[in-house]
């Protein structure tokens, strides 16, 4: 929606630690989940902090009816299921390892 210079990048550790920089007239869209609904743990993301203005607009298109769980796993692959709570501490630990404190 805007182009963000300092910060607002969103990253995705599991993918080589790729992080994507707001760009306007950009828009990154991915998929958390496989054609079949399995969670796709190389999707997980989280926003770097932005030091600049950074608009954001979301959209979640479900395969099935939501009902405060995925729709599928293989645990056998991935392990237990990440309660809400873990995916919070992921997300911080994620953004602790990004974060630069601002300079004074």
């Amino acid at each position: 929606l805007n182009d963000v210079d300092r910060g607002g990048a969103t990253a995705f550790p599991a993918l080589n630690d790729l992080k994507v920089q707001p760009r306007r007239g950009k828009a990154l869209v991915f998929f958390p989940a496989t054609i079949d609904g399995l969670l796709d743990k190389r999707a997980l993301h989280a926003a770097l902090p932005a030091i600049d203005t950074k608009f954001v607009s979301q959209v979640w298109i479900r395969q099935t009816a939501y009902n405060g769980h995925p729709s599928k796993r293989l645990q056998q692959t991935l392990g237990e299921p990440l309660g809400i709570q873990d995916g919070y501490n992921i997300a911080g630990n994620l953004l602790r390892q990004h974060h630069q404190p601002m300079a004074m």
